[in-house]
């Protein structure tokens, strides 16, 4: 069965670049963790690539990179203090998902998957898991500890992009339903206890990386449309309270992507796919869509913002 992997996942660039490191006193609100990554070897004459996690202000300025070449990078805890990384065989295999200081350090196996990402308190981790009964990808919670691992899913459609509300009582996906080029996107929110069944509440073939907010009231995501013969992307915000829909970045003219929310809730980290991914921009701005800033790292390729920490 084909197997549906989403656009944020970096998997194709062929680029070699050096870590970089900035002097820049800390100052802002907060810390904006990214990762940036390298061409390192091929395998099965495959490229293999390598990633480095950094940190930055909200700015831009006082960046540092914090850890040595690592395999891929999927989350930073929302303590600044550990990172999520999966153990490389294959872009298309259950590997190791492994939980490790942000410098690389004391590296534990926690389970088989991809796509790991924290809850907002820090101690949950969902993630997607390819299951050989269904033949599909489906979606798991597990412990920071490693225990008391749960399978959410268990459909015959492959779920991407998981992300939990602040416990973790909720999950939001995205499921492809149907086959090829008649086949959709649907956003499904879920209680993590398994009181009810998913709630589909978003349908649309050009909606992908959904985000769900800290206090589960709302989603960002990213919306691709046609203008002028040209493909765009917009940030969108919907309310699971009342439905209702805000274009967050509708006067930005760049290839807005992969919205990811502040740990409070106040704020939005998104990326700039318009030069997909060889020298990419990332964004921080308000829930609003105001007070948009720019963080363009040159020096550093295939960059992938993780999370903002206020």
């Amino acid at each position: 069965m084909k197997r549906i992997l989403t656009i944020c996942i970096i998997n194709c660039l062929l680029i070699l670049a050096p870590a970089n490191t900035f002097a820049s006193p800390p100052t802002g609100d907060g810390k904006v963790y990214y990762s940036h990554m390298i061409q390192d070897g091929t395998v099965n004459h495959e490229p293999i690539f390598r990633y480095f996690l950094n940190v930055a202000n909200p700015d831009g300025s006082g960046g540092r990179t914090l850890s040595p070449k690592l395999d891929r990078i999927w989350d930073v805890s929302p303590d600044g203090k550990k990172v999520l990384q999966n153990q490389y065989v294959s872009p298309f295999e259950n590997n190791n998902i492994i939980l490790s200081n942000t410098n690389g350090t004391r590296p534990k196996v926690l389970t088989k998957g991809l796509f790991a990402k924290y809850s907002g308190n820090g101690k949950k981790i969902v993630f997607i898991r390819f299951c050989d009964d269904t033949h599909s990808d489906d979606v798991f919670l597990i412990n920071t500890d490693g225990t008391g691992e749960r399978r959410l899913t268990h459909t015959l459609d492959n779920e991407s992009d998981a992300t939990s509300n602040f416990d973790g009582s909720q999950v939001l996906y995205a499921t492809w339903l149907g086959q090829g080029e008649t086949s959709t996107r649907h956003f499904n929110l879920l209680k993590t206890d398994g009181s009810s069944e998913p709630r589909d509440i978003l349908m649309g073939q050009d909606d992908t990386s959904p985000s769900l907010s800290p206090d589960g009231s709302k989603i960002v995501f990213a919306r691709s449309f046609s203008e002028n013969g040209d493909t765009q992307s917009d940030i969108y915000m919907k309310s699971l309270l009342d439905g209702i829909e805000q274009n967050l970045t509708k006067d930005f003219d760049e290839f807005a992507y992969c919205p990811l929310w502040s740990n409070d809730g106040s704020g939005i980290l998104f990326s700039d796919m318009r030069n997909s991914f060889q020298s990419t921009p990332f964004y921080t701005m308000n829930a609003d869509g105001t007070h948009i800033q720019k963080i363009d790292k040159p020096n550093q390729k295939g960059i992938e913002p993780l999370r903002w920490i206020k």
